[in-house]
């Protein structure tokens, strides 16, 4: 990955593990929290070059989640990770500004793969 060092992952799923696994073996730096709280401050403690969302937190909704995200300055990348197709829920999600909604389940290398490209972006100012 050409720009991005430091991923933050919130997803309280065994997804989240495995996701870091593959992350940390392309000598990437990841940042686990299970819940929005635990990802608002890691972000603000670590900060992160792209941010995964899981699509069920415990104590806030993905929506909020990605809201808060692309109004830091700078702005992460966001990957949001989605269950379904749903189109007026998926509409709710692309309207809080993700960069990438990804369908699940997505495999490991797919996703290192998705970083790659969306590392290559830059980077968002708010």
């Amino acid at each position: 990955m050409n720009h991005a060092r430091r991923v933050l992952i919130i997803d309280p799923f065994d997804e989240a593990e495995m996701y870091a696994l593959a992350l940390r073996h392309c000598s990437i730096a990841v940042t686990l929290a299970a819940s929005a709280r635990d990802g608002f401050a890691r972000y603000e403690e670590r900060g992160a070059d792209i941010v995964i969302v899981g699509s069920h937190l415990p104590d806030s909704s993905q929506v909020d989640v990605v809201h808060w995200l692309k109004a830091q300055s700078p702005a992460p990348h966001v990957v949001a990770l989605a269950t379904h197709a749903y189109e007026p829920w998926l509409a709710r999600l692309r309207d809080a500004g993700p960069d990438v909604i990804q369908l699940t389940p997505c495999l490991p290398h797919n996703l290192v793969a998705l970083l790659r490209d969306l590392s290559k972006r830059p980077a968002e100012a708010s």
